[in-house]
């Protein structure tokens, strides 16, 4: 299952909700989303409609958080998405946003040099993952045997690759972003890495949800979570990701 396969499924998702119908459902609470993702008030006022279970059934099919292919699993490429909260996906937690990125690649034993100098930058600040490696963190690979693993894995994010990812699902690149400081960066290889040793990617489930021009509001009080995907021409992209009004994260 390959990754436009994934970005189909979320296109079909929504252009099955562009058709939705009128039902009688209760009205959509409050918005937790910023005004600049919601309907401009200078628009025609158009009725929000309630989205039928069997739509909010797809839409949960597009959010799920993990993938199966190649007998493993894997982060889907939207869970990404899932990972910290903002009224503005441009000011989305980068580092969160990596952690469990599928867009990944293990540097391997053939790639001493650039292992070393991931090493040495990250000795000069504080990274999630490196906790209990600080005595060896610079020490060196040099040239290991082709067997050999690396002490502490890295992975790598092509720069290409991500604002790639971020172009399909926000119609942003990673020079959009407010922050990217929190992750280390390479110039020399445009690569961004981290240290991620575990699996959690961002969950997110929506229980209801509602069609308001061109703005898809799906809520979940389980997760406490508004997400809000506006239809910009052909395309679908993710505008903000809340906390529900009075909830906590």
């Amino acid at each position: 299952m390959g990754k436009k396969f994934l970005s189909l499924c979320l296109c079909a998702c929504l252009l099955v909700l562009g058709g939705c119908t009128k039902t009688e459902l209760s009205a959509p609470p409050p918005s937790s989303a910023p005004a600049s993702s919601q309907v401009s008030e200078a628009a025609p006022e158009e009725e929000a409609v309630t989205l039928t279970p069997e739509e909010i059934e797809k839409a949960n099919e597009a959010f799920a958080p993990v993938r199966y292919g190649d007998n493993t699993r894997y982060a889907s490429e939207i869970s990404c998405f899932f990972t910290s909260e903002y009224t503005d996906v441009r000011d989305l937690d980068f580092e969160e946003f990596l952690r469990y990125c599928p867009a990944q690649t293990m540097l391997g034993c053939h790639e001493a040099g650039e292992y070393d100098d991931v090493m040495a930058a990250a000795k000069e600040g504080e990274y999630p993952g490196l906790e209990g490696y600080e005595d060896i963190l610079g020490m060196g690979m040099g040239s290991p045997p082709a067997t050999a693993d690396f002490i502490i894995p890295v992975h790598r994010f092509k720069k290409e690759e991500i604002s790639a990812l971020l172009k399909k699902y926000a119609g942003i690149t990673v020079d959009d972003l407010k922050d990217t400081s929190k992750v280390i960066y390479l110039e020399k290889y445009d690569s961004f890495y981290n240290f991620t040793g575990d699996f959690a990617p961002g969950t997110f489930q929506c229980e209801k949800g509602w069609k308001e021009g061109d703005m898809y509001r799906f809520v979940s009080e389980e997760y406490g979570k508004e997400l809000v995907i506006e239809k910009a021409g052909e395309d679908y992209f993710i505008r903000s990701f809340t906390a529900i009004k009075g909830e906590k994260s």
